[in-house]
């Protein structure tokens, strides 16, 4: 297994935490080890066990277990909510990349941070006020709560710590600007978005093979506070990651 793509979904309840190793991809011919998410709506629990798993999959470097990258797809607990816990200290990162969406001074993202601050205020007053709220809308109010230990994690500490700073990305990001230390692979510059976009939650639908959704991966990049890449190996190999719902790998 050491030459193959690995892909591991880690159990944490209702929520994500993603680990994937590509095989002898970084510039000093080791593997390539990327983390994307680590949130649940379900027992913290969840996480630490996730992170405990995770551990002995990384390489050892200057003492700490090390995630060559760190993608955060978007602001949500079930995504996110493992950053606001004391899991990290030994590890270090050398890259961390966000959605636009979740850089407070992106212009676009402004909006879209003050209508999510403020369904994330009115859920989070109703659960103050017992309202009688139904499942979905009780989901919704977890979903949407607002981690400000996680966002101070990915934002400042974790950086700091690490000498790196933080990547927003977007459709106008350039390859400088996701530039990685990977040999033998090509890290594809998101799409410029067309007026046949879809809104991502679109991008696989029920049931689909994982080939019908690369067919249509040009007409589905959800715009310039989205983010969308595709590792690609001489070999054709590819690693898509198309947040929060696509994560899918290919011969």
């Amino acid at each position: 297994m050491a030459d193959k793509l690995l892909i591991r979904m880690f159990d944490v309840g209702l929520g994500d935490c993603i680990y994937c190793r590509i095989p002898k991809a970084h510039d000093s011919g080791r593997d390539f080890h990327i983390l994307i998410d680590c949130g649940t709506l379900s027992s913290a629990d969840y996480l630490t066990e996730a992170v405990k798993n995770l551990n002995p999959l990384l390489p050892l470097i200057a003492g700490k277990r090390h995630v060559d990258l760190l993608v955060v797809t978007h602001e949500h607990k079930d995504h996110m909510t493992g950053f606001g816990m004391k899991l990290w200290d030994g590890l270090s990162f050398g890259a961390i990349w966000m959605s636009a969406a979740m850089d407070l001074a992106h212009p676009e993202a402004k909006r879209a941070q003050k209508l999510h601050s403020f369904a994330a205020r009115a859920m989070a007053r109703a659960v103050r006020l017992k309202l009688a709220l139904g499942p979905q809308l009780t989901d919704l109010a977890a979903a949407l709560a607002l981690n400000t230990n996680a966002m101070t994690m990915l934002r400042d500490t974790l950086p700091k710590a690490n000498k790196i700073k933080a990547t927003y990305v977007h459709s106008r990001s350039s390859k400088k600007d996701l530039d990685l230390p990977l040999t033998g692979h090509q890290l594809e510059a998101p799409r410029q978005p067309g007026h046949e976009a879809h809104h991502r939650h679109q991008v696989r639908r029920r049931g689909e093979r994982v080939d019908e959704v690369l067919g249509r991966a040009v007409a589905v990049d959800p715009g310039p506070v989205g983010m969308r890449g595709c590792f690609r190996s001489p070999s054709g190999l590819q690693l898509v990651f198309d947040p929060p719902n696509a994560y899918c790998a290919v011969p």
